[in-house]
């Protein structure tokens, strides 16, 4: 507690640091996306994009410079780089965002493409816990039942079935799909194993196609999986416990989900470290929207 508060003033005074942006997250505190602006050694986040008064309620990230978003239950495209909201209409009425351009209706057991307004029946068991868009029409997900099931247009495979344990992240390339189930994470394709396990994993996703970066809670710390003979980079210590794990955009990680915890956004390209904790992010925000929360 004691290092924290002594870390206060120097987070405070990074607010006011800018430099080239390096991504977005989604600020559910203040319902709003934000650019990651920074320079090499240090990072902020920018002022919410401005998207006519929209609240935000859930964000994901998706290709291109594009997010999609659910704002009073109504789902909207989102160009970043020129800041615009647009209504997709014809979605599913009860439906939640289950990754990028992805819808998931839990009471109807549907998928919905937000690229082209494909809805696909999906005949699994149990609840969505992860999902990953890997093509146009084409997605991995898994389900409590402990299933992770291959969906390509109405095509319809198992590759993964184990009871005893939930898969809470999915990671593919172009060679292999991974998940995260329990503390280890396995390959589920080309073939079935182990390629590492810890104590409390709470996140995974694809770097690129040769690295896999996953978020270590007990560790407190970002360690990598390297998939081809080049060796791995080294761990990245964190300053606050991570509770997720998300690849913004190339090279650019969030761990932790933007709100009431502390979190962080590293790149790591640039060697960007972005360290979000929520009392300076309200004052923040306040000031730049005339003192209004």
């Amino acid at each position: 507690m004691k290092a924290l508060l002594t870390l206060l003033p120097l987070l405070a005074y990074a607010q006011g640091v800018t430099g080239p942006r390096s991504g977005f997250v989604f600020d559910a505190q203040a319902k709003a996306i934000r650019p990651v602006n920074g320079i090499p050694g240090a990072a902020t986040l920018g002022e919410p994009l401005d998207l006519g008064g929209l609240t935000l309620d859930q964000v994901e990230f998706g290709f291109a410079g594009v997010a999609y978003a659910i704002a009073s239950g109504r789902v909207y495209r989102i160009s970043l780089n020129n800041p615009k909201a647009e209504i997709i209409s014809g979605t599913l009425p009860d439906a939640r965002l289950a990754a990028g351009g992805v819808l998931w209706s839990p009471s109807t057991r549907t998928l919905q493409f937000l690229t082209d307004g494909r809805q696909v029946l999906v005949n699994a068991d149990g609840n969505l816990t992860a999902a990953v868009l890997t093509g146009v029409n084409c997605a991995i997900l898994a389900f409590d039942s402990g299933a992770v099931e291959s969906l390509c247009d109405n095509n319809q495979s198992r590759i993964y079935d184990d009871q005893t344990v939930t898969v809470t992240a999915l990671a593919v390339t172009h060679d292999a799909i991974f998940a995260l189930a329990g503390n280890r994470i396995l390959e589920l394709s080309p073939e079935l194993k182990t390629i590492s396990s810890g104590i409390q994993l709470v996140g995974l996703t694809a770097v690129n196609n040769v690295l896999l970066a996953v978020a270590d809670a007990n560790q407190r710390n970002v360690t990598f999986i390297s998939l081809n003979d080049n060796p791995a980079p080294s761990p990245v210590n964190l300053l606050f416990k991570p509770k997720g794990l998300r690849h913004l955009d190339t090279d650019i990680l969030q761990l932790g989900d933007a709100g009431l915890e502390p979190f962080e956004v590293i790149d790591l390209n640039q060697q960007n470290r972005n360290f979000f904790i929520p009392a300076i992010v309200t004052a923040t925000i306040s000031t730049t929207r005339g003192g209004q929360n």
